[in-house]
């Protein structure tokens, strides 16, 4: 098996996905792009139309940072609720360049900023100490949990 080579980004990328995003103009886009290096930071969007799913149900929220492997090379941290009947829906995304307290508490504020300081009344993440510290430190009111079956999967091995 032969190591995928890296994807070189041109310095458009990163513009045309905040391009995309800027159209709705009830859409939260929150980022920071450093043009000197082409280089997106840190970026948070949520649609109008998620913030109103997000304030009908927004008692437990799951947040899943899996999706590390993508042509951008930054963590992409999903925000999820469930409906009453079931299904995951989307209520915000965001991307930032390195994983850590502070970048995951820019995330959580910006988060309670475009849901009206609206928090969650628990959340589910993966085993991220530093999202859960984050978490801990900017959504007061929430309980924070790990996911029963990440830590499940980690005992085993």
């Amino acid at each position: 098996m032969t190591e995928k080579e890296p994807q070189v980004l041109q310095d458009d990328d990163y513009s045309n996905l905040i391009k995309l995003l800027q159209k709705n103009r009830d859409d939260f886009l929150d980022y920071e792009y450093d043009a000197r290096d082409s280089n997106l930071r840190y970026l948070f969007y949520s649609s109008a139309r998620m913030k109103e799913i997000y304030l009908r149900s927004s008692d437990i929220v799951f947040i899943n940072k899996r999706l590390t492997q993508n042509r951008f090379n930054r963590p992409i941290i999903l925000w999820f609720n469930v409906s009453n009947t079931g299904q995951s829906q989307l209520i915000a995304l965001a991307m930032v360049e390195r994983e850590e307290t502070a970048a995951f508490a820019r995330v959580s504020k910006a988060f309670l900023k475009h849901m009206g300081n609206v928090s969650p009344q628990t959340i589910i993440i993966e085993r991220q100490l530093k999202l859960f510290q984050a978490l801990q430190d900017t959504m007061h009111s929430s309980t924070v949990l790990f996911c029963y079956y990440h830590i499940w999967r980690t005992l085993k091995t």
